[in-house]
Parts: C-alpha cells; structure tokens; sequence
C-alpha cells in the first residue's frame, strides 16, 4: 500500500509466509512488516525514515553432515546420516521406530546401533526464532540546487533464540545424546551506524558536470550470547531445564564451547566520491576511504583505500561509428580497492574463566581459569582487498544482439590468516598477516532477439564465467594453512597451487604407481596426506530463452558447470554398502583387487602382482567407502534444467470491467532436471548440495539431504 501528495508521500507492506519441508517437522514462519514515509518539512528541509519489523520461527530435525557410521559431525544425530544408505528391503515407513512403553529408537541393525529416521524425526527437534527491528533514517537539508548536507542514522537490532531438544533413546551410539539433552542459547546483536554527507553537483564548464560527496562514517556493533546445557532427562518428552539432572553453562557433548560472551567493536571512516562527467561520453570517478577500528591495536588500526575507474562511449563521441550495424559501444576501466578487518580479540590472549570447573569425591566445587590456545598478535593489520578490472559492453543491429566482456584480477593482500604454531610455545594457532591470494576471471555475456515480428518475439542470453583462484604466497615459513574441514581432510592453502585445494588420505603406490596391498588383501593407505583434486569448476555457463507472444511468456533456464572435484561421503557410501545400482556384481564372489603386495621388507620391498582373495563385502565396503578419502572423489561437471516459467498477463480489455489494474498467473518449475555426467548414475547425486554451511569450505558432501525439484503457480493482481 502506497499513496501520498506533494509534500508527503507513505508506504506500508504486511508479508506472511508458511513453508513445510520436505523433511518430516522441517518448517519454517516468517512475519514481516515494513513502513516508511518521506516529508518535506520546509523547502529546503526533508526527512526519509523506514520500520522493519521481522519474526523467523523455524524448526526442523538436525540435518547436519555426517560420514556414515555412529555419531556424526561434532556427536549430533543427522536425519540423512544413515538413512541413505540403508537398505533398499528395510520397509522404514512401515516397520515400528520406538519401543512401546520407553519410547526409545529401534532399527534393523543389530545393537541398534544407529537411530531410526523417524525416531529422529519425531523426537530431535532444532529450533530458531528471530525477532529483528531495523530503523533508518535520514534528515537532508538543500543549501541550495547545487549543496546539500544530510544525516543518515539506521538501528539495527535482533533477538535470536536457538535450541537443541534431544529426548533420550537415541541409541548407545550417541553416549551423552542417549541420556537425552537440552540446550538453549540466546544471541543478542546491535548495530548503530552514522552518516554525515556533504554532497555537491556543479558544471565545472559548458561541457564538465562534477558530483561530490564527502562523508564521516560511525558503526558500533555490540553482540551477547549466553544459554544453558543440560543433559540426563528424567521424564521422556518435557523439555525444561528442570527435568535434566546436571546443567552448565558448557555445551559439553557437543563443540565445548562457554556460552557467555560478550563483545563490543567500535570503526570510524572517513570517505570521498568524486565523479566527473564529460559530454556525457567520457566518465571518470574517484573514491578514497580511510577506517578506524577498534579491533586491531594502536598504530595497527587505520587502512586507507582508494579506487578509480573510468568509461568511454565512442559511439557517442563520434557520431560516425555508430550505424546499423553497430549500435553502441562503451569501454570501461577500473581499479578498487577494500578493506578487511579482523573479528574481536584477534591482537590479544584471553583466558577463559568456569568458576565450576570440576568437583571432587566430596562435591567440593572448583574453579578453573584455562588460558586459551589462540595466541593474540599485537601487530595484526588490516587486510587489503584489490581489483583491477576492463571490458566493454557492444550491441549491434539496432540492439539486436549485445556482448558484455569483463576480465579482472582480484588479489588480497596482508591476508588476515589463522595459522598454525609450534605447540611447544604453549599456544596451537595465531592470526596473522601472511601470503597473498589472486582471483582472475573473465565473464562474457551473449544477448540476442533472433525473432521479433508480429507480436512474436525470442531473446536469448549466453553467459560464460571463468575463476582461478590461487595462493599466491603464504610467507612465513608456512607450508599450508587448513582453510575448512579437517587437519587429515579439507581444503587447505598451498602456496603456488588454486585456493580451497583438497587434501585427503589415499591409497599407498609403489614406485612404479601401482596400488599397493597389504596381507589382508585390502589396499594400504598412505602414510602421507596427498593433493585429491580442485573443487574449482573450470567454468559456467548459462544459457536463458524467453519466447512472448501476446501476454505469453516462456522462459528456459540451462546451466553447465564444468569440471571441479567434489568429495561425496553420499555417492561412496551407498556405492560402498550395496544401495545403489551401480553395484551390480554378484556378492557370492570372491575378489582379487589389482595392484602389488610386499613380500619383501619396510626397508627393502619386493613387489609382486597381488594374488590375496578378498570377499564381496571386503570388495564394495573396504575399497569404495571406508578409509580412503580418494575413493570417495567424484567430477562434478552437471549439465542442469534450472528453471521453466510460463506466465500470461490479462489483457486490459478484460480487467476494465474489475477492480484490478493488473493480474497475471505465472506456472514454474525450478531443479527440474540435472546430470551429473560423471558421478555413478545410480547414486543421482546432485554436485550442487554441500555440507559446509557458512564457512570457507568448498567442495564436500558429508550425507547430505538430497536437493529438491520444486513446482509452483503464482497468481498476481494489482488494485
């Protein structure tokens, strides 16, 4: 809703949306509700303010990554962690999950090993609700058409309140989990942030105009957390502190960490943005910024960081190049930069306080103070971020084709890194200024309308994206830096080789390359951790067609990914138990793997070509799933059918006789096909899902839920 007069103009906006997962208790409820509103309170004195109030409410059962077999990542339970591979004559939906009168998980497995999903599903339950209110505005006051000075405040603040509900029964897998487990933890975060902007336009001549701004920036960002772990429930089912027999302020089973913390950063900036424009052909912008902030030391904390770039339309300052067949062309030029900074605490030691520490045989509590094993660098600097970038933007045939070619080099330098230390010093990590990483790429963009004519018209875009990013230097003396994952499988930075490399365990080779097996006829693994592939694809593509014919529209979206190595704990363990189609050898076998045995010493080996029998299950478990990460490394080239719309809009002649201004329907589809032409057609294993979350971490599956086809219709009308 909308309106307004001259002087005053509002707006309001209600958004409600419901969506069910497609995993059992797998929800989510978001409430939004924006307001805003411009006045001119005298000629030359005008307010802007807009309200953001939000409400997230989500829920669902742990989906979190796991490697298949007993507890997963970090001893949470994962809906997916077994049940992918489970197999395919276990009737999961019908055969009972829980015993009658405990209510505890039962499955096929001998021991119950491994929980049941629906257990899982019913009974372990995360939760998240969000209450956030956001607030900005700005006060502007005209000096005259060319001056103005304006004040822009925006408050940013959000309530999160997060919660583990464990009931007990899980199986004997899960230890602590078993007993049942309940964790709460609230997260409280401020952000208020200044602005003080002189802006001024001016023709400089008959031909040069000028826009400038100069501006001081504040930005105060203060955040709490604090929650409560409690474990052994009494009743099955309540889940309220009270029905837990030990709480602490220590998430114990899970990550350790101390809940409270509480934490306040202060940044101060000044900045300069000057544009300048000639003949409307020839532009030319400069910008500096310089930041204070309050998480680095004195002397350490200031960055300042300029850019420039520059255009030129040569179609506009010759009028003779432009024609019928070319239409425009523009040339571009720019350098930029930016800056990072490090997180709280980063130049400092801190240690760590629990005032309940232990008990002894008497119940006598004591306290603990544990210094932590982050060793604070007082010379910390800020990191600098720069890139420099050229291309050109063409259209041809009065439009009817157009490129956009971009080639850059992004590169980072002082790059903030925690890196890895001598334990001996009593500390096992630092934050650092150390080595450099690049990212070149090119990006091209292909337009067309091949057909346009009586109503009838086809476009067509080609987008084509190439990235290389390498570690340029790391310094130090450090080999390599662990970037996400694990120290014995992750991805990692290696000087001189693409960022995000993965390093992993791999079958042991002799020195002629072949796979070397050890006297229980399985494969021997390599002491050493090797290089198993790049999880960077070599490049993308994306091809999208839009077919309109009186108010019809059909678009058509395929992407291609090429190249990139992905580590599948999903393809290899379902290749590696049996569940899959793939595996389609008969299991009354015996089996000799190819490759060589010692008959020789450590010291002095003999190799001989393997002759050692192996059974089915030793063949498919031992050899395609367990112990070897190399096994479980897959292409990840995907050709894709990323999305079909078809939309109709009401002609006016219909809506006359309504209320309506505007309606149309859209039908869609989204995810509809893919291949992944390279991973084990049984497993369909999507390259796209990635149990990483948040972090850095690139190229890795740890059963991971399946990714989704989705259908919808759409329905929109205009009063």
């Amino acid at each position: 809703m909308a309106g307004g007069s001259e002087k005053l103009s509002y707006n309001a906006s209600v958004a409600y949306t419901k969506e069910e997962g497609y995993s059992p208790g797998n929800d989510l409820k978001r409430l939004n509700i924006s307001t805003g509103f411009t006045a001119a309170i005298t000629n030359k004195l005008t307010i802007k303010t807009s309200i953001l109030i939000a409400n997230t409410d989500f829920q669902s059962p742990p989906l979190n990554g796991a490697t298949g077999g007993g507890a997963s990542f970090g001893g949470v339970p994962s809906l997916y962690g077994q049940f992918l591979y489970t197999p395919r004559n276990i009737d999961v939906i019908n055969l009972p999950f829980e015993t009658p009168l405990e209510k505890k998980s039962i499955y096929y497995r001998g021991g119950n090993d491994i929980p049941n999903p629906l257990w899982v599903a019913k009974y372990l339950k995360e939760t998240d609700v969000t209450d956030r209110f956001f607030n900005a505005t700005t006060l502007s006051y005209d000096f005259n058409e060319n001056i103005s000075l304006s004040y822009r405040v925006g408050y940013d603040t959000y309530s999160q309140r997060q919660s583990r509900q464990y009931n007990k029964g899980i199986g004997p897998t899960y230890n602590v989990i078993d007993r049942g487990v309940f964790q709460t933890q609230t997260f409280n975060n401020t952000i208020w942030n200044h602005d003080l902007i002189l802006s001024l336009s001016k023709n400089l001549s008959e031909n040069i105009s000028m826009i400038a701004r100069v501006g001081g920036n504040a930005r105060n960002d203060k955040s709490l957390r604090d929650g409560i772990y409690s474990e052994n429930q009494t009743v099955f089912g309540l889940m309220n502190h009270a029905n837990f027999q030990t709480s602490s302020s220590r998430s114990i089973a899970f990550d350790g960490r101390t809940f409270y913390r509480n934490s306040e950063q202060q940044r101060y900036g000044f900045y300069g943005d000057f544009s300048f424009d000639y003949k409307d052909y020839l532009f030319l912008n400069l910008a500096g910024r310089n930041d204070w902030t309050s998480t680095l030391e004195e002397g350490f904390n200031s960055l300042f960081y300029p850019s420039v770039s520059a255009s030129f339309i040569p179609t506009e300052a010759f009028s003779d190049l432009k024609s019928n067949t070319l239409s425009m062309l523009k040339l571009r030029a720019g350098y930029g930069t930016s800056a990072g900074f490090p997180g709280v605490y980063s130049t400092r030691s801190i240690v760590s306080q629990n005032l309940r520490g232990f008990a002894d045989p008497a119940g006598v509590i004591y306290g603990e103070q544990t210094i932590s094993d982050f060793l604070g660098n007082a010379v910390l600097k800020a990191e600098l971020q720069q890139e420099v970038e050229i291309g050109f933007e063409a259209k041809f045939l009065q439009n009817r084709i157009g490129v956009d070619f971009t080639i850059y080099n992004r590169s980072t330098r002082d790059l903030i890194t925690t890196a890895p230390i001598d334990p001996a010093t009593g500390y096992t990590s630092t934050a650092t200024n150390i080595g450099k990483l690049s990212n070149k790429g090119i990006e091209i963009a292909f337009n067309a309308t091949p057909i346009q004519r009586s109503g009838f018209s086809w476009d067509v875009t080609l987008n084509y994206t190439v990235v290389r990013p390498k570690v340029e230097e790391l310094g130090g003396g450090i080999d390599e830096v662990v970037l996400s994952g694990f120290t014995d499988r992750g991805n990692f930075a290696i000087a001189g080789r693409p960022t995000n490399i993965i390093k992993g365990s791999t079958i042991l080779k002799d020195p002629n390359g072949n796979r070397v097996v050890g006297s229980s006829g399985l494969y021997e693994l390599d002491p050493i951790l090797r290089e198993l592939g790049d999880p960077n694809a070599k490049f993308f593509t994306s091809l999208f067609n839009t077919f309109t014919y009186k108010g019809v529209s059909l678009g058509v979206q395929f992407d291609y990914r090429h190249g990139g190595k992905i580590y599948s704990s999903t393809a290899s363990a379902v290749i590696g138990r049996g569940t899959s189609t793939d595996v389609d050898f008969n299991h009354d076998l015996t089996f000799i793997l190819p490759g060589v045995k010692n008959i020789g010493t450590t010291d002095v080996p003999n190799y001989v070509p393997n002759d050692i029998q192996i059974t089915a299950s030793d063949y498919g478990f031992n050899t395609q799933f367990f112990g070897y990460n190399e096994v479980a490394m897959f292409d990840a080239t995907t050709i894709r059918l990323r999305e079909i719309s078809l939309s109709y809009n009401l002609p006016k002649t219909i809506l006359s006789k309504t209320p309506f201004t505007n309606a149309s329907i859209q039908l869609n589809g989204n995810n509809l096909w893919f291949n992944s032409v390279n991973v084990p057609k049984g497993v369909n294993f999507d390259t796209e899902v990635s149990s990483q979350g948040v972090d850095n971490g690139l190229g890795f599956d740890y059963l991971t839920g399946p990714s989704t086809r989705r259908y919808g219709a759409v329905l929109r009308l205009t009063f």
